[in-house]
């Protein structure tokens, strides 16, 4: 599924900030392709018309990736949202990604959850990390409760 209609399709309002978040890759994720935006903006004309001459202006620059970064740029910049906002939409769209992803084996499963928020530690991170003050030992994080009590956590 493209991940702007995952997005929409949880509720969260899609924005030209909320694009441009994703189209250049915000996080330790791949970023979205052009051609998904495009998809996305083609389908947003058969639904709603309030952002038409905006959505146009972006399709018709779909086969000069320049321009067409130029005018999602220039969108997002006149996009009133807050950029903080966006960046926690993106986030709760790759940590689902990753929760759908996650096997049973602890020891895979909490490093994929620590690789996912090392970058992101200061950002309400849901999980803990073991360390030497008071946080539990290598050998207490990697066990199957904690990696239960974790993923609950991050599905939280």
């Amino acid at each position: 599924m493209n991940p702007l209609n995952f997005v929409q399709n949880l509720g969260l309002k899609i924005t030209w900030k909320l694009i441009t978040v994703g189209l250049y890759c915000y996080g330790n994720s791949p970023p979205i392709t052009r051609q998904e935006v495009l998809d996305f903006l083609d389908l947003c004309l058969l639904r709603e018309n309030t952002q038409a001459n905006e959505i146009i202006s972006v399709i018709c620059e779909e086969n000069d990736t320049e321009a067409m970064d130029a005018k999602l740029e220039e969108l997002s910049e006149h996009d009133r949202s807050e950029l903080s906002l966006q960046k926690r939409k993106w986030r709760v769209y790759l940590l689902i990604r990753l929760l759908e992803k996650l096997g049973t084996d602890p020891l895979q499963g909490l490093l994929a959850l620590m690789e996912f928020w090392l970058p992101m530690r200061d950002t309400g991170c849901p999980i803990t990390f073991p360390c030497n003050n008071g946080s539990p030992s290598v050998e207490e994080y990697f066990t199957k409760s904690n990696y239960e009590t974790m993923v609950k956590r991050n599905r939280a």
